[in-house]
């Protein structure tokens, strides 16, 4: 048992080396050996698998940025670790979604835009004041009724990058409405 432990803790160190020497392949090993873990623990806590990935691909960028303090860790217990950092990982996920439900319920609803011209005029005059990322979310998100899956395929980001720019986008508005009342 004593011998089966120390393999494992030595494993999880070679992995974490080669990936802090940024070996090709090295995280797609970290992942196939703890990947299990890394799903397992993410969906008990999330429930839903698009979610699931996001907290898959936080993990892997926690065990990307911790690799090259590998030796300063000192993980004994390399499950634990992956576990714990997953499970973190899961929860701040978790706990975003909250303040975005929150944030959704807290700002105005935009008026139900229709293909009238003068609608989708008023519309880009109000995000007129949004950067441009923001903006092309709020035209796919609005006009087009895409969702954030739909919206992370085009423009090639994840699902958490779109929700977080359309929230502060929706800010920026509640924000900008509040000055000029």
């Amino acid at each position: 048992m004593i011998d089966a432990k120390k393999n494992r803790t030595k494993n999880f160190k070679r992995l974490m080396r080669r990936i802090s020497k940024k070996e090709k392949g090295a995280l797609e090993a970290f992942y196939s050996y703890y990947g299990k873990i890394i799903k397992a623990t993410a969906y008990q806590i999330c429930k839903k698998r698009e979610d699931v990935n996001e907290v898959v691909n936080d993990v892997l960028l926690k065990v990307w940025k911790a690799a090259h303090n590998v030796k300063e860790l000192d993980i004994q217990n390399p499950e634990g670790w992956v576990y714990t950092v997953t499970a973190n990982a899961a929860k701040t996920h978790q706990s975003k979604i909250k303040e975005y439900a929150l944030l959704d319920e807290q700002l105005p609803a935009f008026p139900a835009l229709d293909n009238d011209l003068t609608s989708n005029d008023d519309f880009l005059y109000i995000i007129s004041i949004l950067s441009d990322i923001e903006k092309q979310i709020m035209i796919l998100k609005f006009l087009c009724h895409s969702t954030f899956e739909e919206i992370s395929v085009e423009e090639h980001k994840p699902v958490s990058t779109i929700s977080s720019i359309y929230y502060r986008a929706l800010e920026k508005l509640k924000n900008n409405s509040k000055k000029s009342e």
